[in-house]
């Protein structure tokens, strides 16, 4: 399955049992981790 993925696409670590960014290695946040930095950013514009 992993031939059909584009080189980009996030890489699934069983290690940390999360997805790594794969040009940097870092480990991606969760969507509800993301969307509570998201929230907690003052900058960020609310859409609606």
């Amino acid at each position: 399955m992993s031939a059909l993925l584009p080189s980009n696409a996030r890489q699934w670590d069983a290690n940390a049992d999360s997805y790594t960014d794969p040009t940097t290695g870092r480990l991606l946040p969760s969507l509800d981790d993301a969307l509570d930095l998201v929230d907690a950013d003052p900058d960020a514009q609310r859409w609606c």
